[in-house]
């Protein structure tokens, strides 16, 4: 059931419409292969820009969990709370964060163009954060977390 028996069989691949003649398999070879040399680079290019895209938001968590570092050492050794804000970007200007001190500026680093920062904390005199935090960093899809625990512990996920 369901089967053609030999002589239907034999009536539709003899029927000249059925048939391709070598011209019509060489354009048909040509089609793919130009599909081919076109989707080729396209897959490249996407996946170069998500790559680009992971390793500069992987790099600034990593400047920032340096300079969290250094926030936590600066409120211990000078003995007073040290804030790290973040601040959204203006215009086309990146975002950016700073360290505070007694609510006075002391340094403003700005984070890679197209990366989005939003987070704060602020360390005490002994260098303890006086809340956990977490800062996101994003671009695109890509997104990492750097949390300051109780303990003041820092780590990126």
């Amino acid at each position: 059931m369901g089967q053609f028996d030999t002589s239907t069989r034999n009536k539709i691949f003899r029927d000249p419409s059925w048939k391709l003649n070598w011209p019509t398999i060489r354009k048909l070879e040509t089609l793919i292969f130009a599909s081919m040399l076109l989707a080729v680079p396209l897959i490249a290019f996407k996946v170069m820009r998500h790559t680009t895209s992971a390793m500069t938001v992987r790099q600034c968590s990593v400047d920032l969990v340096k300079d969290l570092i250094k926030a936590k050492e600066l409120a211990r050794e000078l003995g007073v709370p040290v804030t790290l804000n973040t601040h959204p970007g203006k215009g086309v200007m990146p975002y950016s964060y700073e360290l505070e001190k007694d609510g006075q500026p002391m340094a403003t680093m700005e984070v890679s163009r197209g990366v989005a920062c939003a987070g704060s904390v602020t360390f005490d005199q002994t260098g303890a954060p006086v809340h956990p935090a977490t800062f996101i960093l994003s671009n695109g899809p890509e997104v990492v977390s750097v949390e300051v625990d109780a303990k003041g512990m820092i780590s990126a996920h």
